[in-house]
């Protein structure tokens, strides 16, 4: 997984959206911004509908253009999926991110967070 962007223009990382270049927080880059990880999935399948998740990642921020601080993170999450049927599904996750060299999270106070999110997701 590269988030480096290619071609002519400004490039956003972090910055306000526009189109072709990304967006977020923070400005815009006049040159390619280069981050590079890994990320792993792997799924389990518990029963006809249900399914375990696990998500590791790692990622190298050196300049601090993706996330806004610099560092190298990682992220461990577990999520279950359930399937009530063909066009309805839910998807519960709880992980924990890291930068192991800034404290990024919390205005700059921790040097990592828990998160869980919730998905309610109708196929149509």
């Amino acid at each position: 997984m590269v988030g480096a962007q290619r071609g002519g223009g400004r490039h956003a990382s972090i910055g306000p959206f526009q189109f072709n270049t990304g967006g977020g927080l923070g400005p815009n880059h006049p040159r390619p911004v280069l981050d590079y990880g890994f990320l792993n999935y792997t799924m389990s399948q518990l029963s006809d509908k249900d399914f375990l998740t696990v998500r590791n990642e790692w990622m190298n921020d050196e300049n601090g253009t993706r996330y806004g601080f610099k560092g190298n993170y990682t992220s461990h999450s577990i999520g279950l999926t359930h399937h009530f049927n063909s066009v309805f599904q839910i998807r519960p996750e709880i992980g924990y991110y890291r930068n192991w060299n800034t404290r990024a999270f919390d205005n700059g106070l921790k040097n990592g967070q828990w998160l869980y999110g919730f998905d309610l997701i109708w196929r149509f």
